[in-house]
């Protein structure tokens, strides 16, 4: 009888961040000091050489270098006053009014008339180096030609809101004189190379509250004249604004982090609100006060491998909760404490399964990123770990709603023959901890949301996380494109980690990293198996058109981003909770064991899927240190 083999195409919807929290004052020297840590956490790698023969007598020899991490926390004794100074400012309840009447207050005020002076349009005009969608959109702004705009335009620019009628934010850095900046909403803003507001150093009101700058937060480190301040969801480095001395109104709802240094806030001597909804913080200061709390039990595994979690409301009430952490963000609080008290401070990830063999969620697994400490790979260097119990090791949690959506391999049979359906997404969620696709400036995932991304790569050269190979790739004219079969959130589980997926964590020199790609459309036009484009049907091809190929180098990452370090070798360690309602018994031990062995192996596996190991080739692993 003849074998097929079907894989199963994953589509794991990966989720935004976590909420955790530690007491605010857990260890109190006396009444008047508050002790704070701060964590440092360093990488390091060490190199071996093994010598090897095979069979036809010919001698080999490999080096291999393997980074491993060591942290180390340093406790400083701040006094509790400080806390409390910075703390009497902050607001908890959710409020959608703060633009409209922080708006409202807000005057412009007679500017430096040097302003004008720091802009780089009139060189760039002069070199012809201005793009079409820069001179549209400044065309736009001030409502003539290119060639017509002065210096007298740029100093009475003094105020721009920007909505889907621009081309993205080409030309915004050329308005130096601008004081209140409303950068907008929807997907044509959507990006994560912001650094032209680090040019707009005279901005004392800024609307960034649907931008991403959570990727690089530090362009707004140079805005010194900055009062009013709307931070997009997620933004992941509040503490660390305490150089702008003169702002005065953030709102930081649904903000990540700060949990151990929020006190740095007080060198704003002007501020007067910070409004912390929904934040990490908000969590981290009113964990006393969560009315959401769960009833756990938590107990290690009969081999001591793997923790128990029994949740007394039930494991729906646990996936309910969780999956609806950006209304309730308390719940997660509340549980990564509690497991905190029972284990060492020692995993980079908690990877959460549900003790049920099938399960009815759209998703089949997620992740949420919960601190970064490594540069280049888009994502910020911030920690909300501290705000979860951890001193800062911890760098994000996994979830899989079932057994079966952790791991599955099953084999039909039909008169025609057999067919083996296979999904497992723990290493596509592993990769959004390092960024995935957020490490390429402007990507496309859905077809009518230019620039919309989410870490899955898209319409663009990808691997795991969706997208495509670059060595498929075949221009056919007139915008259309013919690459092989993918799908853009996800590929199966018989794709190997692509070479950008091995940059970002370390494991391919960036010398070996090729041109990137990436298409964008409004809207691309997706052909399935190339019917419509060739006129005739590729089930192993897919085909598109976009209107725009992007095509980016490593330099062109290091450049926002900064360079990413090559350590040759990566070991992730990791503990895996089997989340119940009642005591798990020893032949569901037994089954979860066999899932986790599957991923975790370091051998080859006859079985076509690929673990993380084999899709890897060997430099990644996952390493599952006893609680």
């Amino acid at each position: 009888m003849k074998k097929f083999i079907i894989f199963l195409l994953l589509i794991s919807f990966c989720g935004g961040d976590i909420e955790e929290t530690s007491e605010p004052i857990e260890s109190t020297p006396s009444n008047n000091e508050i002790e704070t840590t701060s964590t440092t956490t360093s990488t390091s790698t060490s190199t071996s050489t093994t010598s090897s023969t095979s069979t036809s007598t010919t001698s080999s020899t490999s080096t291999s270098t393997t980074s491993s991490t060591t942290t180390s926390t340093t406790t400083t004794t701040i006094p509790k006053e400080v806390y409390d100074k910075v703390s009497s400012l902050f607001f908890y309840e959710q409020s959608y009014l703060l633009a409209y009447n922080w708006e409202k207050e807000f005057k412009i005020v007679p500017t430096d008339e040097g302003c004008q002076e720091r802009t780089e349009f009139f060189s760039a005009r002069w070199s012809n180096t201005l793009s079409n969608k820069t001179i549209d959109n400044l065309e736009k702004i001030f409502s003539k030609t290119i060639n017509e705009i002065t210096s007298d335009d740029i100093l009475n620019m003094t105020k721009l809101t920007i909505d889907d009628s621009f081309s993205g934010y080409y030309g915004i850095g050329y308005l130096t004189c601008l004081q209140y900046f409303d950068a907008g909403s929807g997907s044509s803003f959507w990006g994560n190379d912001y650094r032209f507001i680090s040019n707009l150093t005279e901005l004392r009101f800024l609307n960034c509250k649907y931008c991403e700058l959570e990727n690089n937060p530090e362009v707004l480190y140079s805005l010194d004249n900055l009062e009013y301040l709307m931070l997009p969801l997620y933004f992941s480095n509040l503490s660390q604004l305490y150089n702008l001395e003169n702002l005065r109104y953030i709102d930081a709802q649904n903000s990540r982090g700060s949990c151990h240094d929020y006190y740095l806030l007080n060198n704003l001597n002007n501020l007067k609100e910070v409004h912390l909804n929904g934040s990490d913080l908000s969590s981290f200061l009113n964990q006393k006060d969560i009315e959401n709390k769960p009833t756990l039990k938590i107990s290690k595994s009969p081999s001591g491998k793997y923790i128990e979690l029994v949740v007394e409301e039930g494991i729906n009430s646990f996936l309910s909760n969780i999956k609806d952490i950006y209304y309730d963000r308390d719940y997660l609080t509340a549980v990564m404490n509690q497991l905190y008290e029972e284990i060492d401070d020692k995993y980079e990830v908690v990877i959460f399964i549900a003790n049920q063999l099938e399960d009815d969620k759209t998703y089949a697994g997620f992740m949420k990123s919960i601190s970064n400490n490594e540069k280049g790979i888009g994502l910020p260097i911030y920690s909300s770990a501290e705000c979860f119990g951890s001193k800062g090791r911890l760098r994000g949690n996994a979830y899989f709603p079932s057994l079966s959506s952790f791991f599955n391999s099953k084999t039909y049979v039909r008169d025609w023959g057999e067919f083996t359906i296979m999904s497992g997404p723990l290493l596509h969620e592993l990769l959004h901890l390092w960024g995935g696709a957020d490490i390429i400036p402007y990507f496309q995932t859905e077809l009518d949301k230019p620039g919309a991304g989410g870490g899955h790569f898209g319409f663009s050269t990808g691997g795991v996380l969706g997208g495509f190979d670059n060595k498929s790739l075949i221009e056919l004219g007139n915008n259309n494109y013919q690459v092989d079969y993918f799908n853009p959130v996800g590929n199966s589980i018989e794709t190997p980690m692509s070479d950008l997926e091995k940059y970002i964590l370390g494991l391919l020199p960036k010398e070996d990293l090729g041109p990137i790609y990436s298409f964008i459309g409004d809207p691309i036009v997706f052909d399935k198996y190339c019917t419509k484009t060739k006129g005739e049907e590729d089930v192993f091809s897919n085909c598109f058109n976009a209107s725009d190929k992007i095509i980016y180098t490593v330099s062109d990452f290091e450049d926002i981003f900064g360079k990413v370090q090559y350590v040759g070798k990566r070991e992730i360690s990791a503990l895996v909770v089997l989340v119940t309602d009642s005591k798990v018994t020893d032949a569901e031990w037994q089954l979860l064991d066999e899932k986790v062995s599957w991923h975790i192996s370091e051998k080859i596996i006859d079985d076509d899927g690929l673990n993380i190991f084999e899709a890897s080739d060997g430099l990644l692993k996952l390493m599952l240190p006893k609680p």
